[in-house]
């Protein structure tokens, strides 16, 4: 685990998950030709395709060439994904289900979504199936980084927790688990 420290770039990202991949080759005594592939999942759109990831903005950069980039310094083959997309494969493939579809949510700094169907990942020409984060729940709300008003993340993520706290008490709030553990001690 490494904090990504936002804002950050795609050069840090490309640095940061270097350094974690070599440390986990050395733990588990690997080299580069025990390893096929590394997969990432990008908390963003992520075009599978090109290897771009798009509207990054949370982070802190629009977007970027990250197979690309991480490709050259890890010298193997990457692929990447969204992270919820990411999440509903690992779910799907490992988490001995009977059925063939359904449809993973995850809760975060953001919301996210990955919907499997019939056994495959529900993909779509712009790259943002399962974006459930920005489905607009109040017309004209509050401003998301996504650029458009009341989406769905605004209002239900860790982020929004955090926001509201603030806007609730005046103070200076970072973390979710503060809001929590006020709450679990009666406040």
């Amino acid at each position: 685990s490494v904090k990504t420290n936002l804002p950050t770039t795609l050069e840090r990202i490309v640095e940061n998950i270097t350094a974690l991949c070599h440390t986990l080759m050395a733990r588990n005594g690997l080299v580069r030709q025990d390893i096929c592939l590394v997969g990432v999942g990008v908390p963003c759109t992520a075009n599978v395709r090109t290897g771009w990831m798009q509207d990054a903005d949370h982070l802190g950069f629009s977007g970027g060439p990250l197979r690309q980039q991480l490709g050259v310094a890890l010298q193997l083959p990457v692929a990447i994904c969204n992270d919820a997309d990411a999440a509903a494969l690992g779910e799907f493939r490992g988490g001995g289900y009977d059925g063939d579809s359904f449809v993973l949510v995850t809760l975060g700094t953001g919301i996210g979504g990955g919907i499997i169907l019939n056994g495959k990942l529900l993909q779509s020409c712009n790259n943002a199936a399962g974006e459930l984060g920005h489905m607009t729940i109040h017309m004209d709300g509050e401003p998301c980084c996504c650029g458009r008003k009341g989406c769905f993340e605004v209002y239900g993520s860790a982020t929004a927790l955090i926001r509201q706290a603030c806007e609730a008490t005046g103070e200076t709030i970072t973390e979710a688990k503060t809001v929590f553990g006020r709450a679990e001690a009666g406040d």
